[in-house]
């Protein structure tokens, strides 16, 4: 996503059995703790739709404005160039 996405990642955590998302926005630094992890207990994420609103809920107060479910969806759907 644009301005999350030098050091953000996102995949299946077999342990938990669910999806997880550690977003970090450009500016941070990548040796520290993601700005916002997405995991349980607090999210529970099993699909992809899932983890693209608790995406979009937990990016509202740190972006001017909110990010499109599709912007997110595209970034968690398109495979790196």
């Amino acid at each position: 996503m644009p301005g999350w996405d030098h050091y953000s990642t996102w995949g299946y955590d077999e342990g938990l059995d669910c999806l997880y998302a550690q977003l970090f926005a450009n500016q941070d630094d990548p040796d520290a703790a993601p700005r916002i992890w997405i995991t349980q207990p607090r999210y529970l994420v099993r699909t992809v739709d899932e983890l693209v609103v608790a995406i979009a809920k937990a990016l509202t107060p740190h972006v001017p404005a909110p990010v499109p479910s599709e912007v997110i969806e595209s970034w968690l759907t398109t495979p790196p160039r």
